[in-house]
């Protein structure tokens, strides 16, 4: 599932974008929208986007310098830029943009740069091909006062997002606050166990105690421990969940 944040000020066409990106790409989840360039910045932290459609003409920070920061990331978003100038592709491209799409945005368009994410998208995803288990996250050490203490990643009951913060809940339900993000924790521990169930949660699947129905076809997913925590699956992850546990 691609990833995809809108940074749009005007409401009406973030809600357009989101509408026709949902009717023309089922393997693309709108994660976030952000209506500025600072609040996105923050966000971006949280729900590590693959893409991000961005808008030039942004209140605070403008699209360009929103672009600039995100050079500074480890791991940089693709971006398609959202502009009302037909002359924009100089400055896109001095960013690295992936593409940029002229207002009024039109399927026609729209449907050729989905296109164009998904292509970029597998190039990357081919690259990583043979690093994963070089890159496989076994351990972690967690800030306790004046000493580092080591926890096994098997030992991780649910890795989650909060307030842009990233928790982990072990078995015996103790709540650590981490550095690394969701995204890194997905890709780290690929092949392992462990789930995107949310864009909010990653589950370890041997810490499943039950599965229920929810509203609409949805499920909730209820971990071992005292707590008896009730873990929701995003629509756009249940086919995370059959890939780990048959029903």
């Amino acid at each position: 599932m691609i990833r995809l944040m809108i940074v749009e000020d005007e409401k009406a066409t973030a809600a357009d974008l989101k509408h026709m990106v949902e009717g023309l790409c089922s393997d693309m989840e709108v994660c976030s929208v952000c209506y500025d360039g600072e609040t996105a910045l923050k966000d971006i932290q949280q729900v590590c986007p693959d893409v991000i459609f961005l808008d030039v003409e942004l209140p605070g920070l403008r699209g360009i310098e929103v672009a600039q920061a995100l050079q500074e990331m480890e791991r940089v978003p693709l971006i398609v830029f959202v502009t009302a100038y037909v002359d924009f592709a100089v400055q896109a491209f001095s960013v690295n943009a992936l593409d940029y799409m002229v207002k009024p945005v039109s399927k026609r368009c729209l449907a050729r740069v989905l296109l164009k994410i998904k292509k970029r998208m597998q190039q990357i995803k081919s690259s990583r091909v043979g690093k994963e288990s070089d890159s496989y996250l076994r351990k972690l050490t967690i800030n306790k006062g004046d000493r580092l203490e080591i926890i096994d990643c098997q030992d991780i009951r649910l890795i989650y997002g909060k307030n842009r913060q990233v928790f982990i809940m072990t078995k015996d339900d103790e709540v650590c606050r981490v550095k690394i993000t969701l995204q890194e924790f997905e890709e780290r521990l690929a092949g392992t166990s462990f789930f995107r169930c949310h864009r909010n949660y990653i589950v370890n699947v041997d810490e499943i105690k039950q599965i229920t129905t929810w509203f609409k076809q949805r499920y909730l997913l209820i971990l071992k421990g005292k707590k008896n925590l009730e873990i929701p699956v995003g629509r756009a992850y249940v086919n995370n969940l059959r890939q780990h546990v048959e029903f």
